[in-house]
């Protein structure tokens, strides 16, 4: 089951909770909603949350970081957060403030798996077309059940996550394959 959920409800330890920041985080947030519609195991439980409007101290299992202003920045570096794994859009210029605030010690990122266009990207594009993108895992990395995603170029289907831009679909890609998703199912 997928839900939506207000971060200041709560949500049962046995779910997987989701936290989307940043200036795009709607259009990732529509992105992991639909490619969860299509592909998810109904069984599963996952709660995802935008974190942009509320934030205050939060324990996520994944992150997902896009972009956000500077002045988001600084707000966000007030705030307990801790997460197993942050999902970080490379290409952003947000290594740079995840880098500075890895001293905080009100901030845990977990793990942190990198995407984008950067060639030095854990997941990254190696063609993109109007209908359909070519994923690159180039590094192995482990699912939040701990499982591996080995290295591997997998075609995911895209007509669904196009309107939304490349970097909110590969977020919301990237994420769903973190939750313990199939590259393989991305196919159409």
């Amino acid at each position: 089951m997928l839900y939506k959920y207000k971060p200041y409800r709560g949500v049962p330890d046995n779910m997987i909770k989701i936290g989307i920041i940043g200036d795009t985080s709607h259009d990732i947030l529509e992105c992991l909603y639909r490619i969860f519609a299509k592909f998810h195991n109904p069984y599963a439980k996952i709660v995802i949350a935008d974190v942009n409007s509320v934030l205050y101290p939060q324990k996520y299992d994944i992150i997902v970081m896009n972009d956000f202003a500077v002045a988001f920045s600084n707000r966000l570096s007030k705030v307990d957060i801790k997460t197993k794994i942050t999902i970080l859009n490379a290409d952003s210029g947000l290594a740079s403030f995840v880098l500075k605030s890895i001293k905080n010690p009100k901030i845990h990122w977990g793990k942190i798996i990198t995407y984008g266009l950067n060639a030095k990207s854990c997941i990254t594009a190696s063609s993109i077309k109007e209908d359909s993108i070519l994923i690159c895992i180039q590094r192995a990395i482990s699912t939040i059940n701990g499982d591996l995603l080995r290295e591997q170029e997998f075609l995911a289907d895209f007509k669904e996550l196009a309107d939304f831009g490349e970097s909110a679909g590969m977020g919301a890609l990237s994420c769903a394959m973190i939750c313990g998703m199939n590259p393989k199912n991305f196919a159409d």
